[in-house]
């Protein structure tokens, strides 16, 4: 029986080890599409060049593994503050590091990039993004990075999202499901009203996003990815007791 119960063990450890290279090889694919994104001469017809030049196919990919991943921890049963703990431990240090960095050398960018001789939309767009950090709101701006929040003030009114380090948009992204799903995990187990309240709640701050606030370091914008990874681990677990995977 022991050893019936290890070999299970570590066949969904293989099996989700899989995943990981998956992650792994759509880092690579990111990190393409930004070198790719600053190129204006590179032209070309080739299928595999358009599909690398599409970073949102990664990000999608990296947000369902996360939708995945994050059923199987709370399928623990850990209590929250645990859950949250571990979750904040895995972003935040890493995160903090890279902030403070990006926040030093926000002016050695700027210098950097206008000596650049270029007329690289995107490089122009990084400047502006710069000159709109110093040009307003800097001390929330921070704040708001500090807990990995700068991602659900309205673009339109708080640049914070993408002016001191862009690619964390993501990172807030899934710091603010993290929050969010354990009351979806617990409505389903419990059906408690309280947790019902907050998922209504929600779906009225989604109707109303995407008439005011359609950004994409918003959750309520991207929710729908994280729950197609969520809920796919139910056919998951459903694959794995008939011992089929594909």
């Amino acid at each position: 029986r022991m050893r019936h119960d290890q070999k299970q063990k570590n066949t969904q450890q293989m099996k989700l080890n899989y995943l990981e290279s998956f992650r792994g090889y759509m880092a690579i694919w990111v990190f393409i599409y930004h070198g790719l994104g600053f190129i204006n001469a590179i032209h070309s017809e080739n299928i595999l060049f358009s599909i690398l030049k599409d970073g949102r196919l990664p990000v999608i990919a990296f947000i369902l593994l996360s939708g995945f991943v994050t059923h199987i921890l709370l399928s623990k049963e850990e209590p929250f503050l645990l859950y949250i703990k571990r979750r904040a431990l895995r972003l935040f240090p890493i995160y903090l590091i890279a902030f403070l960095i990006s926040l030093l050398m926000l002016d050695f960018a700027m210098e950097t990039m206008r000596h650049i001789p270029t007329d690289n939309p995107k490089l122009i767009f990084r400047m502006e993004l710069i000159d709109a950090y110093y040009s307003s709101h800097r001390f929330f701006n921070i704040l708001s990075h500090l807990f990995l929040l700068h991602g659900i003030f309205p673009d339109r009114w708080y640049h914070f999202t993408y002016t001191i380090m862009g690619q964390s948009w993501s990172l807030t992204l899934e710091w603010q499901f993290y929050l969010f799903i354990p009351f979806v995990y617990n409505y389903l187990k419990t059906k408690k009203i309280f947790y019902l309240l907050v998922l209504i709640i929600f779906c009225i701050i989604t109707i109303l996003s995407y008439r005011y606030m359609r950004q994409n370091s918003f959750l309520p914008i991207m929710v729908q990815y994280f729950l197609i990874g969520y809920f796919s681990y139910s056919l998951y677990k459903k694959w794995e007791s008939d011992d089929k995977f594909y």
